[in-house]
């Protein structure tokens, strides 16, 4: 690291414990045992072992689902649901395009179902795409600018909306930078130049299931911090961590899988795009 450099991420690691309540009921015992699991085999570095162990002991329904939901994201761009159009219906012209980002090891199916209720209420035009897989890295950034370019021929030149799930809500940050202010080496962020705008493509950043560190929001201008937006689940096992955005959003009864189906988080995505 050079001496102008500011480490503001490490490689994810899943830290923070969710706030539980006390031990009433047999329910509530049962996910304070969880949850001392899922910190025990994070604490030894398994941490794959206890994603999957969260997510399926924690929101089982919703971790099946979202990983059927995954398996038919991969390969080319989905085209369910008005998502990735080609050309643009009369009522998605003229509107900010959108951009997701899947969390880590996942794909873009991970907002199929986002995907259903956004052609529903008439948001977006939504844009999805695969992103590498493991820690960030910056071949993440070569693959949403190629990306943006391809919404741009499509929808024009206006800035577009990145929204971040997880691991595509940390690289979100830095996609929307120009990239000559950051550096990332194997799941590291460095800050390299001040940041003061975002770059010209992107109008503002909205992030799910994982929140900026202290050092990236205490970086952002002023202005930035007001065009970010942060939502988490009040029951996310996995990344628990509270929120320093101004404009921050928390679901009751939401965890981290959860967030890409819950109803209740589409409706506060559809208070932010509308």
């Amino acid at each position: 690291m050079n001496a102008s450099e500011v480490c503001l991420r490490e490689p994810t690691g899943f830290s923070g414990y969710p706030t539980l309540g006390d031990y009433t009921s047999p329910y509530s015992l049962y996910r304070h045992v969880v949850a001392a699991g899922v910190q025990f085999l994070r604490h030894y570095e398994w941490f794959w072992a206890a994603n999957v162990m969260g997510a399926l002991l924690w929101e089982p329904r919703a971790s099946i689902a979202a990983g059927m939901d995954m398996d038919r994201g991969k390969g080319e761009a989905l085209r369910d649901f008005g998502m990735n159009p080609t050309t643009l219906p009369s009522w998605q012209q003229g509107r900010t395009p959108i951009l997701a980002l899947h969390g880590k090891n996942g794909t873009q199916g991970t907002f199929l179902k986002m995907g259903t209720y956004f052609e529903a209420h008439q948001l977006g035009p939504l844009f999805t795409v695969n992103l590498s897989e493991g820690e960030l890295t910056e071949a993440d950034r070569e693959v949403i600018d190629r990306k943006i370019e391809e919404i741009r021929e499509i929808c024009g030149d206006q800035p577009i909306d990145l929204l971040g799930y997880s691991r595509g809500a940390e690289i979100a940050l830095y996609a929307a930078l120009d990239q000559e202010s950051y550096r990332i080496h194997e799941g590291y962020c460095y800050q390299t130049q001040a940041w003061t705008s975002w770059r010209p493509e992107v109008r503002r950043v909205v992030r799910m299931g994982s929140m900026m560190t202290e050092g990236e929001w205490n970086y952002l201008s002023p202005t930035m911090q007001e065009s970010v937006w942060e939502i988490r689940g009040l029951d996310d096992i996995h990344m628990p961590e509270p929120s320093c955005a101004i404009h921050k959003v928390e679901v009751e009864g939401v965890g981290h899988v959860g967030l890409t189906s819950s109803p209740e988080v589409f409706e506060q995505l559809k208070v932010i795009f509308a």
